[in-house]
């Protein structure tokens, strides 16, 4: 049973909103406060350079401001960032969205990983991750939806990156 063109195209809607709203300044200037922390002692919390230390800060922050609720029974709402945020709700197109944006707004590779597990859809992003001095080079998951750790990718049947 392959994904149906329909649901591909509300995902594709999802990527050109995460690319519009991750040149946004104030999502950059939002997402860049997060990470400009520092300790007591003057060190950044998240390291410079630490792309994945960058991502786990930003899905950390969205999933204690960012609810997670379902949309009205069969109906997907695409809300911007800044709805998202000022509701503090949202469901997996929400969290994708404003995730990937403010990924997007430091310069992470992000994209939209749509998956189907028997009749369910959902979609999270992959965010394309290389770090030579940690000597990584490949993907990771982050789904905003859930509280798992990143890096966890749920159980599927068929899946697509949307580019």
């Amino acid at each position: 049973m392959a994904i149906p063109r329909e649901i591909q195209k509300n995902a594709v809607k999802i990527r050109d909103l995460i690319k519009k709203y991750g040149v946004n300044k104030e999502i950059r200037r939002l997402t860049t406060k997060i990470l400009s922390k520092k300790d007591s002692r003057g060190n950044w919390n998240v390291a410079e350079k630490d792309r994945i230390g960058e991502a786990n800060a930003v899905l950390k922050w969205v999933r204690r401001k960012v609810r997670y609720t379902n949309d009205p029974v069969g109906k997907d709402i695409y809300e911007s960032p800044f709805e998202t945020l000022e509701m503090g709700i949202g469901d997996c197109d929400a969290f994708t969205i404003l995730i990937g944006a403010m990924l997007n707004s430091i310069g992470h590779k992000v994209k939209p990983k749509l998956v189907r597990q028997k009749n369910l859809y959902h979609i999270y992003l992959i965010d394309e991750i290389k770090d030579n001095s940690k000597g990584i080079n490949g993907t990771l998951a982050i789904d905003g939806s859930f509280s798992i750790p990143i890096g966890t990718e749920i159980e599927y049947d068929e899946s697509i990156v949307i580019d």
